[in-house]
């Protein structure tokens, strides 16, 4: 009876946060809800230096894909995840997602608060993306100054690097 009590504990903790930023840096197919009826598969990642999540477009294999078929959304433009299926596209959509509620989340992006609503294909891989990000918005919130403008620069560095050598020339 004690060892199953034991068990049970341990299968309800939590992994720790560099376990589940080691998996999002490997990513997850994710769907991205968009108006009333659009809905597209999408693979998502955590970038290596943890600055930014990025996703690839399904229309070309990621082998083939660019930097310009990746959309960035970098963890500093995150105002807010939403954990829940709370915001208007997801109230739209909600009959199609009936039974997946619980694998549904938001986050409010930019200056202007858009909301890039997503679907994982488990509770358990929504739990990791919710956590993950939380965890790395908060540790960029409560970082030095020295940390703040070196995540500032390799943001400003990113855009500019418009083929994605990881090299400026003079064009970009």
């Amino acid at each position: 009876m004690a060892a199953k009590a034991i068990l049970d504990r341990t299968k309800s903790k939590k992994p720790p946060v560099a376990e589940t930023l080691t998996e999002l840096k490997g990513g997850h197919r994710l769907i991205k809800c968009r108006g009333s009826k659009s809905k597209y598969t999408r693979h998502f990642r955590i970038t290596e230096d943890l600055i930014a999540m990025v996703y690839t477009d399904s229309h070309k294999p990621d082998c083939v894909a660019g930097k310009d078929d990746m959309s960035n959304v970098y963890i500093t433009e995150i105002h807010e995840i939403r954990d829940t299926p709370s915001s208007d596209v997801f109230k739209k959509q909600l009959p199609s997602l009936s039974g997946k509620e619980q694998q549904c989340f938001s986050l409010v992006v930019g200056e202007r608060h858009k909301t890039l609503d997503l679907v994982a294909p488990s509770p358990k891989v929504k739990d990791s993306w919710v956590i993950g990000l939380n965890h790395l918005k908060k540790k960029l919130e409560q970082a030095d100054l020295a940390t703040k403008q070196d995540v500032w620069m390799r943001e400003l560095f990113r855009q500019a690097d418009k083929n994605g050598d990881n090299a400026l020339n003079l064009k970009e």
